[in-house]
């Protein structure tokens, strides 16, 4: 199941690096814009390339920020290619209230 909200890609598949090396690079251009004048390309914030230790060249997504066409294309690329998508979403703990005592249920007689 794919995962929502803020993500990574890891640039790691079954231990090995994901290649072409420039992977994150292509996947991300779906997502930029290019300044004729400038003739600079520049990434979304909701879709970039980044280098880190643990996931090495890796993908920073954020899925509901996204268009409906450009995530479709994002989740393709990772379903066929087999990629780890890590949610960095913090996780919600449901607290569930419990009473000080257990309160004991005592049904009433009918009065005769």
């Amino acid at each position: 199941m794919m995962k929502h909200g803020k993500c990574i890609i890891s640039g790691y598949v079954a231990g090995q690096k994901f290649r072409p090396s420039n992977w994150a690079e292509r996947v991300c251009e779906a997502g930029a814009t290019f300044d004729p004048m400038k003739r600079i390309m520049r990434y979304s914030a909701n879709l970039h390339p980044r280098q880190c230790d643990t996931h090495g060249s890796s993908i920073y997504v954020n899925f509901d920020a996204l268009g409906t066409e450009l995530a479709g294309y994002i989740r393709w690329f990772v379903e066929s290619n087999e990629m780890e998508v890590v949610s960095l979403q913090p996780v919600q703990l449901q607290v569930i209230e419990s009473p000080a005592r257990p309160v004991e249920y005592v049904p009433r007689r009918r009065a005769a």
